[in-house]
């Protein structure tokens, strides 16, 4: 299931300066009818998933961002953490034809930030799709919060300058932070 959540931008733009970016989150769970988590090589990557759940996982990607208003024809930001989840997104995006940017924020909170940056760069690169590597400060305060407020006002402004209308993001869906 899509969802319409716009991204909060930096606080100059919330005074006008740019407009708001919508971002789409997709909730389903990586998991499959009748398996576990804990069974199932869909989730924790044993083997490949049979041809079946790609094309119905594809399927639904693609309904979703219809549900949601995004155009066929637009450019889509997709925000790649080099997790699973928005790993699948970014290459569900490209098999669907979709003309992407793959974005990926450093928040600086750990060391090797920049090899899962370099990690999303290469999948990018050869999915044909432009790449951005972002870096964020993160604010004091709850961590967690403070993160996602700095990554999605990023993600805003780096949509903005790659033409995209739309930023796209996936979560898994016991990822409640995220989807509360």
């Amino acid at each position: 299931r899509a969802q319409r959540h716009p991204a909060r931008p930096p606080a100059r733009a919330r005074r006008g300066e740019a407009a708001r970016r919508p971002v789409v989150r997709l909730r389903r769970p990586l998991q499959r009818p009748g398996r576990t988590p804990d069974d199932d090589p869909l989730v924790d990557g044993r083997d490949r998933p049979p041809l079946s759940a790609a094309v119905t996982l594809a399927a639904q990607v693609r309904d979703g961002l219809r549900a949601a208003g995004v155009e066929e024809a637009g450019r889509l930001a997709v925000a790649v953490s080099g997790g699973l989840d928005s790993m699948v997104l970014l290459r569900t995006c490209a098999a669907l034809g979709r003309d992407l940017v793959a974005l990926h924020v450093d928040h600086q909170l750990r060391s090797g930030g920049h090899e899962d940056a370099a990690f999303v760069a290469a999948l990018a690169r050869d999915l044909g799709a432009d790449f951005e590597g972002l870096s964020v400060e993160v604010a004091d305060g709850n961590v967690q919060a403070e993160a996602r407020r700095a990554r999605y006002a990023s993600l805003a402004e780096a949509a903005d300058r790659h033409g995209c209308r739309w930023v796209v993001t996936a979560h898994t869906a016991s990822d409640q932070a995220e989807t509360v």
